[in-house]
């Protein structure tokens, strides 16, 4: 993921995201088990293109320092989860 807005005043950047995806096979969650008692969940993936990273004023993307290592992050005030990058930035 490479979208990024720069939230200062008067300054806005954003490049475009890139996001792959592989199909997996449907099956029941009652026949899958990952934790004991629990049925496994299906992931989903989001990704925005640049013009909606613009068009978007309640989504804020960045860069975070983890472990002095670079990483984009993508915060949706409105969703469940918060995303970081599995790349580190160079």
């Amino acid at each position: 993921m490479t979208v990024q807005r720069d939230q200062g005043v008067g300054s806005r950047t954003v490049e475009q995201s890139r996001v792959s995806v592989v199909p997996t096979k449907d099956t029941s969650g009652a026949r899958q088990k990952g934790v004991v008692g629990r049925p496994r969940q299906q992931g989903k993936v989001y990704a925005m293109t640049q013009q909606e990273a613009e068009d978007a004023p309640d989504v804020i993307t960045g860069t975070i320092l983890i472990c002095n290592v670079s990483a984009d992050v993508l915060f949706d005030p409105g969703a469940t989860h918060s995303f970081v990058s599995s790349n580190p930035l160079k």
